[in-house]
């Protein structure tokens, strides 16, 4: 979406609340988003976000950590390539390539979160590796 303002850089629009594209700079409406979002994370992450509250923005489509739905938004990339063609496509995505290698990373030094690991496992990736626990590397 086009900033409001017709300057440089553009406002993503979601609940991600984020600024894109060169010379992006916040009008005082954009800052004054911005904050509230980060004042809703802050208070989901010290679980003081009133229940009715979170229940709604969470119906919204609001995204509590831009990390994690990165992650996951990911993950789905991966999980809805077919097994046997793996190897073509992370040869001809060398983001995903690179994602990819930081599980395994994360993986081989047990830095992995174990709730990762699990979508790793039992998740849409789970039909790409049937017989074992998660070992992609």
């Amino acid at each position: 979406m086009a900033r409001p303002d017709g300057r440089a850089g553009v406002w993503d629009g979601g609940a991600e609340g984020r600024l894109v594209g060169p010379g992006a700079v916040a009008s005082a409406e954009e800052r004054e988003v911005m904050q509230w979002v980060t004042a809703q994370r802050d208070l989901y992450r010290k679980g003081a976000l009133r229940p009715d509250r979170r229940e709604r923005l969470d119906r919204a489509g609001f995204v509590w950590s831009v990390h994690d739905k990165h992650w996951t938004d990911t993950l789905r990339r991966f999980a809805e390539i077919p097994g046997e063609r793996r190897g073509d496509a992370l040869a001809r995505d060398p983001s995903l390539c690179s994602w990819v290698g930081q599980q395994c990373r994360l993986w081989r030094s047990n830095r992995l979160r174990a709730d990762r690991i699990l979508q790793l496992e039992v998740g849409p990736a789970a039909p790409l590796t049937p017989h074992r626990r998660f070992r992609p590397c």
